[in-house]
């Protein structure tokens, strides 16, 4: 079969007549590499890499090893005649891209495509038993000729035209397959407008910022994941009343010539369907992150990665609850919700979403589709059909007069010479600015639209923030200014046309002018018709009222003339009481205020504890009044508190946004906390949040304050943001330079306060600092003072304990001390200290033992009321309880009842040396007997002559060899 002329196969529109036989001019010269370069080469191979991705050429490798495996395992004939095992040159030449892990290669020259249609025959159906799609088998072929282009080997002409027409057989079984379900697909469903709202939604709430940034720019691109992950600053341009987007490359344009500008728009209708809001939001985030790099997701990670987190997040949002899983079911089938459609939902809503839909030539091109070859070469793309499809994709109904409305734009035409605004900019996007504001894609413009949009949209986030106010909002400068701050801003927004500032609507199609027009009709007449209603509403007025007026003159003449006759009349004792309460009523009010002028100031207002003192009255941006008190005193569980009842601490902030919270307090719904400097963990509602306080938030800034950082000490409302950037700079040199080992990982700087909290630890930095940090640590520490030096602390025993328990734990713990076991011969009663005891294991064991038996006979002692006075059971008579009467212990027991079983209970002994012969222990109470003639001798005395043993698991201790030899039926006291 002639491959030129098959039918099946495509002939190269760029094909070429050449010629091979010419000898090429200068090949072989002596002098080529001189005139060349010596770094020719490896130039070259720099720009040819371009050609594809690594990961296109990863995955060509790897359907390569696939085969050399299939024929290794399956037909190893072939493998030895067919596959060529790499040379260790072959594996380090970067231009053979085997990455130092593929050593073997298919021999292309001479291929036999019988084996290879064998190989494919058996990878046709997964492991699930489906048929893998036509475009999974096409990348077999695809790698079988990358690899002999890069080996510089050709392939035969049958190899080609056998598998073009095996291909070409499999497309149509795969059709015939896909009605029954035979086919496996990974497609994703079309993401619908309403799914995509409450995507939206749903990202709003949980202050998801990344999500819905990333979800909005998507869908208003009508893009692929991977062309939203390179995207930066230089992408965004403003064009009239819109952001035009421009992609570098695109899955099917990889050189970049057919990549148009996207124009979004803004939506001040619906705040969650904003993508500049969305925008604003997100960079007023990771202002510092982004202020380090000018790419939106990519902060130095490799290609592909935020799209791969922003999928995760993205199904983790959604399956949060099982609401939204249900939701999310209802409009897609199982497994196939993925970011992808949110492209398909796109194009879907602008071409069915309205009865006048755009082009599909604009929707085409927005999507990155070709139209064909004749449409691609002759249709060109105009701008005017974008507007159109940008206007539809942001939300706004096509279908509304509303339609026809500009974006929330400033009323000047310089923002940034508001001082207000300049204030906001700076504390928002101050880093962003600081770093691109001098490149050729300076955001500024861009930033200040947002923040436009973003004060517009204010009271809605904020209601997000109360009710959620963990929501990462919370972080955001902007939303935590007072309310009037934000009232005084919100004058200066405007949707109206603004003189030398935004004037046309773009975008606008004709039926949508017509529907304006006759929206201005309808409402001139409405207008004529309230005017006519209210006159004659007037008139029936007048009417009545002169009715009234005649009826009271009458009615008044009438009164004049009886009192002028001297008549008493209704009308006139009424006037008189009236005049006399009137007079009464001023002066008990003159009364009452001159001793409401005499109380203090606080309780003028008849209720102290509500009265804010003056300038605390703060307006919310809704125009809800809010209260802010100067002490920040929160009622509940009967007592006062620094912070609200429901409080908690930001979530993972990093340490700018921690800073200004540390200074400048925080707004926490619809409330707000001081500054967190001025917060004691004792004024914090839960030991969580306490814990926090101390671990966290104290920690970490009273190491910078105790290393000569130098905070503002005027007030959260006097710190201004030439303040807090200051500071912000003058704690990173300060960390930079003491704890340099914290910031030998990427993005360092975007670690959250606990990270540095714990970093900044006397320990961590001994573990992990470098010498410097060391020095600096071992420069700083100083020895405590003298009130806190525990060691080698000596106490003696309280001669009467309050708490015998407590005193009995502190004898244990001084027994098992070494360090202060010659505490343990101190007598309760004479705290004499005596001679140094010896510290071999046998003494340390026998004085532990004789420590422990003392604190148990006291344990017991408390328990059964022995020596306890007046208030506890009387005294049990000396000995054991056997020896007492029958009648004395029934007494015990009527009167206070059974515990448990009476154990035997000695009383100590008299004290100095016991009956032992040789002791002299002066100061020891004997408190054992010996278990045959029960005379009292000291444990200690027993045990280092070897007069201890154990019997029946009963210990006994005995005075004298002969009474041990004896084994006496007495007993352990």
């Amino acid at each position: 079969m002639n491959r030129s002329g098959s039918s099946i196969v495509k002939k190269h529109l760029n094909s070429r007549i050449v010629e091979n036989t010419t000898a090429i001019l200068g090949d072989g010269a002596t002098n080529a590499e001189d005139e060349l370069g010596h770094d020719f080469k490896q130039r070259l191979k720099k720009t040819l890499s371009h050609e594809k991705t690594d990961k296109t050429r990863r995955d060509y490798r790897n359907r390569i090893l696939r085969m050399t495996k299939y024929f290794q395992q399956k037909c190893f004939r072939y493998f030895e005649a067919g596959v060529h095992k790499n040379t260790s040159a072959e594996m380090n030449d970067p231009a053979m891209y085997f990455y130092d892990k593929y050593e073997y290669d298919l021999i292309y020259a001479g291929l036999n495509v019988d084996y290879v249609l064998k190989f494919l025959m058996d990878q046709e159906r997964t492991a699930a038993g489906n048929l893998r799609t036509k475009a999974d088998m096409q990348k077999f072929r695809d790698a079988i000729k990358w690899g002999a282009q890069i080996r510089g080997e050709a392939l035969s002409q049958e190899c080609w035209d056998k598998l073009d027409l095996y291909l070409f057989s499999y497309k149509r079984q795969v059709a015939a397959g896909k009605g029954n379900g035979d086919v496996q697909t990974k497609e994703a469903d079309p993401i619908t407008k309403e799914l995509y709202m409450l995507i939206c939604k749903w990202a709003s709430e949980d202050g998801n910022t990344m999500v819905d940034f990333w979800t909005k720019t998507q869908w208003n691109c009508m893009s692929r994941c991977g062309n939203i992950d390179y995207l930066g600053f230089s992408n965004f341009r403003i064009v009239l009343d819109a952001h035009a987007v421009t992609h570098d490359t695109t899955k099917k344009d990889k050189d970049g010539d057919r990549c148009f500008a996207k124009h979004i728009y803004a939506n001040h209708e619906y705040h969650y369907l904003c993508q500049w809001t969305a925008m604003g939001n997100y960079c007023a985030l990771y202002k510092n992150e982004l202020g380090q790099t000018q790419k939106l997701f990519m902060w130095n990670t490799k290609d592909g990665s935020a799209a791969k987190k922003y999928q995760e997040q993205l199904k983790a949002l959604v399956n949060k609850t099982e609401e939204r899983r249900n939701i999310v079911s209802s409009h897609c089938r199982k497994g196939h919700f993925n970011a992808y459609g949110l492209r398909k939902g796109a194009a879907s809503y602008a071409s069915s979403g309205t009865t006048c839909a755009p082009s599909l030539s604009s929707i085409a091109h927005r999507g990155d589709w070709s139209m064909g070859s004749v449409f691609d070469i002759y249709w060109r793309f105009l701008p005017v059909g974008d507007h159109y499809l940008g206007q539809i994709l942001s939300g706004k109904d096509p279908m509304k007069p509303s339609f026809k409305t500009l974006p929330p734009h400033w009323k000047m035409a310089n923002p940034m010479g508001h001082p207000l605004i300049r204030e906001v900019m700076n504390a928002n996007f101050g880093p962003i600015l600081k770093t691109h504001s001098e490149a050729d894609y300076d955001p500024t413009g861009l930033l200040l639209r947002c923040l436009a949009c973003m004060v517009w949209h204010a009271k809605s986030f904020q209601e997000y923030i109360a009710h959620n106010p963990s929501n990462e909002l919370v972080k955001v400068p902007f939303y935590n200014m007072r309310g009037s701050e934000i009232d005084a801003l919100q004058q200066l927004i405007t949707v109206e046309p603004t003189p030398d500032v935004m004037t046309t609507v773009t975008g606008v199609p004709p039926h949508i002018e017509t529907t304006c027009q006759m929206k201005a009709i309808h409402d001139n007449l409405i207008q004529l018709l309230a005017q006519t209603r209210i006159s004659e509403d007037n008139q029936k007025q007048r009417d009545e009222q002169l009715k009234a007026d005649l009826v009271a003159a009458v009615h008044h003449g009438i009164e004049q003339n009886a009192i002028s006759n001297g008549n008493i009349t209704a009308k006139g004792i009424n006037d008189i009481i009236q005049k006399h309460q009137d007079a009464t009523n001023k002066q008990l009010t003159e009364h009452l205020q001159a001793m409401l002028r005499s109380l203090p100031p606080q309780f003028q207002g008849g209720q102290p504890a509500q009265i804010p003192p003056p300038g605390n009255q703060v307006q919310q941006g809704g125009g809800l009044l809010l209260q802010k008190p100067d002490q920040g005193k929160y009622f509940y569980t009967e007592r006062f508190w620094s912070v609200p009842e429901d409080f908690e601490f930001p979530p993972k902030p990093n340490l700018p946004q921690a800073l200004r919270c540390w200074l400048k307090g925080i707004r926490y719904g619809n409330n707000y906390v001081k500054p967190f400097r001025q917060l004691r963990p004792k004024d914090l509602p839960t030991t969580a949040l306490q814990s926090q306080m101390r671990v966290e938030w104290q920690k970490f800034f009273k190491y910078l304050e105790n290393n000569g950082l130098e905070m503002p000490s005027n007030t959260s409302e006097e710190v201004t943001e030439a303040q807090l950037e200051r500071t912000t700079d003058e704690m990173w040199d300060l960390l930079e330079k003491k704890v340099s080992y914290a910031f030998t990982r990427k993005n360092a700087k975007s670690h959250c306060l606990s990270t540095f909290a714990r970093k900044v630890s006397p320990s961590e930095i001994v573990k992990n600092g470098n010498p410097s940090d060391k020095t600096y640590l071992e420069s700083r520490q100083k020895a405590k003072p003298a009130a806190r030096q525990y060691k080698n602390r000596v106490r003696p025993l309280a001669k009467n304990p309050k708490y015998l328990r407590r005193g009995k734990q502190k004898t244990t713990a001084n027994a098992t001390n070494p360090a202060r076991l010659q505490q343990a011969t101190i007598h309760a009663g004479a705290g004499i200290l005596l001679e140094p005891i010896d510290h071999s294991p046998r003494v340390l064991n026998s004085t532990r033992y004789s420590i422990e038996a003392n604190a148990e006979q006291d344990r017991m002692m408390e328990e059964y009321g022995v020596g306890r006075g007046p208030t506890g059971p009387p005294a049990v008579a000396i000995g054991h309880h056997d020896q007492t009467s029958p009648t004395y212990l029934q007494e015990l027991i009527d009167r206070f009842g059974i515990r448990h079983p009476y154990p035997p209970i000695s009383v100590p002994g008299p004290l100095g040396p016991c009956a032992c012969a040789g002791c002299s222990k002066e100061l020891e109470l004997g408190r054992h007997r010996c278990a045959r003639c029960n005379i009292v001798i000291h444990n200690n005395c027993a045990m280092d002559r070897n007069w201890y043993m154990q019997k029946n698991g009963e210990e006994m201790c005995f005075c004298s060899d002969q009474c041990k030899k004896n084994l006496p039926g007495g007993r352990y006291l």
